[in-house]
């Protein structure tokens, strides 16, 4: 009986630093039943949504209100990994009460012990911020092109050693030089 209380305190002390790491995590982690009933939600999921994981679980996204192309690409993806038993990762954004999110989302079958996939973990990372940031230096590096291709000064980028990176269009007007004629040639040939 001794080997069995250990085993069952391992066990008991296994689980406990897993809940840890799953209800600590800043990812949104899911369970899912195969026809899309959630099974367990971790408390991160109450920064995007206003309902408590205990008024989650039982439900489907449907039954939750969820916008029907929402559900409809939820419910897709999530027959896609129970049929094809492959995981599934994809982006969408998602919007609750005027606040746009964008999510990583990672579908990854669980298999019963017959070999069927029984329920699906979905792990949802948050990547907002980052898709903002890069749309932000896209709008920014756009600015800088429409600057630098209607500059009327000569505006260039030089290495080290001299070789012309980048040259602005006005080059053509104060020189006898095409733009592409100088790009990769050496900027003492400009002057």
């Amino acid at each position: 009986i001794t080997e069995r209380k250990q085993a069952e305190a391992a066990l008991r002390e296994s689980e406990e630093k897993f809940r840890a790491l799953v209800e600590n995590a800043p990812d949104i982690i899911l369970r899912l039943a195969r026809e899309g009933r959630h099974l367990y939600v971790s408390p991160s999921a109450t920064r995007v949504l206003p309902l408590r994981p205990a008024d989650v679980v039982g439900k489907t996204h449907r039954e939750l209100g969820f916008a029907p192309d929402h559900c409809r690409r939820w419910e897709e993806a999530l027959r896609t990994v129970v049929e094809t038993r492959q995981t599934h990762e994809s982006e969408f954004a998602f919007e609750d009460a005027g606040r746009r999110f964008v999510f990583h989302w990672r579908a990854i079958p669980e298999f019963g012990p017959r070999g069927v996939v029984e329920s699906v973990l979905s792990i949802l990372r948050d990547i907002t911020d980052r898709r903002d940031a890069e749309e932000a230096l896209r709008e920014s590096e756009a600015r800088y092109r429409s600057v630098f291709e209607n500059i009327l000064d000569v505006y260039y980028e030089v290495q080290l050693d001299g070789t012309v990176l980048e040259i602005s269009p006005s080059v053509e007007t104060v020189s006898r030089y095409r733009r592409d004629e100088l790009i990769g040639t050496s900027m003492y040939r400009l002057y």
